[in-house]
């Protein structure tokens, strides 16, 4: 059920369950269904406003492998803050995003906890020439728990994150007969990314949330965007008709992996609008220790 009270307020409820913890395994023709572990309910209200929101969800989860539910995690409720990235003030160029969750955790049998997840950022664009652009970005993230793992005290954890962006954009139109043109533009791109280390050992966990490795990591990027003018009449506007990234992370020091490189990232999107309009997409991971793709995704849309 969806309503919409008004363009910037809207309700969902989404209820899924079984009597029967079998009934997919034994019914579905749909594979993910049919080994699906668990299945989710969800009722979500959210209010919006030029460039943030604020949201109340609550979830409950069905584990159709097991029982009994009663060790089933259930979040109810969580509340949530996002603000966009937005100008602070008119005349410096200094940008602010916020992020603030929290989460009321239960279950029948098991740890349960309140968490509230605090993460500021401020960053600013500083132009060098009219080719470059430094981007130094500073955040912090503070997370709060009713409880430890070992006690019902509260504990909390705070973590210092710093990044710091160098990039450029080389771009140029290509004119054919006919008045078409395409552009090109050229993307490089650095980025220096730290996360402080925080002691994690009395933290609960519940989800991704909980845990986070330090960093200390350069990140290279290579984009490439082809684009075209394609429609007619008023119509017209320019289509991105290729896309390709390479992406690598070198670890400044000690890596948490082991491996002092990443494997290497390779994106690239292929689009046309004549005769029909359709969409290649490959994802590609490539590790240089094994000399071997290592993962390979592709959707071709129609």
């Amino acid at each position: 059920h969806r309503t919409d009270f008004s363009n910037d307020v809207q309700g969902r409820i989404n209820i899924n369950y079984v009597n029967q913890k079998d009934t997919f395994r034994a019914l579905s023709e749909d594979v993910l269904q049919r080994v699906a572990v668990y299945q989710e309910s969800q009722a979500f209200l959210s209010k919006r406003w030029d460039n943030h929101v604020l949201y109340g969800l609550t979830r409950f989860s069905q584990n159709l492998t097991s029982l009994s539910d009663k060790t089933v995690l259930q979040t109810m409720p969580q509340l949530g803050y996002s603000l966009a990235p937005a100008r602070l003030w008119g005349g410096l160029p200094v940008y602010g995003g916020l992020d603030v969750t929290f989460d009321s955790f239960y279950r029948q049998q098991g740890q349960d906890a309140r968490r509230a997840d605090l993460f500021p950022r401020l960053w600013a664009p500083v132009p060098i020439d009219r080719y470059l652009t430094i981007t130094p970005l500073v955040g912090v993230r503070e997370t709060w728990y009713s409880r430890s793992v070992r006690s019902s005290d509260a504990v909390t954890r705070d973590a210092l994150y710093f990044s710091a962006t160098a990039d450029t954009r080389l771009t140029r139109r290509f004119t054919q007969g006919g008045g078409n043109s395409f552009t090109h533009k050229i993307e490089p791109a650095v980025t220096y990314e730290y996360l402080a280390p925080s002691r994690q050992a009395d933290i609960p966990f519940f989800n991704d949330v909980d845990r986070f490795t330090r960093k200390n990591l350069l990140t290279y990027s290579l984009t490439n965007r082809l684009s075209a003018m394609s429609g007619d009449g008023e119509t017209r506007r320019y289509v991105e008709m290729g896309y390709a990234r390479l992406t690598q992370s070198q670890h400044v020091g000690s890596s948490p992996t082991g491996k002092p490189w990443s494997d290497l990232r390779g994106e690239f999107i292929a689009r046309t609008a004549v005769p029909v309009v359709a969409e290649l997409d490959v994802d590609v991971f490539y590790n240089h220790a094994q000399s071997a793709v290592s993962a390979f995704n592709t959707d071709l849309q129609v």
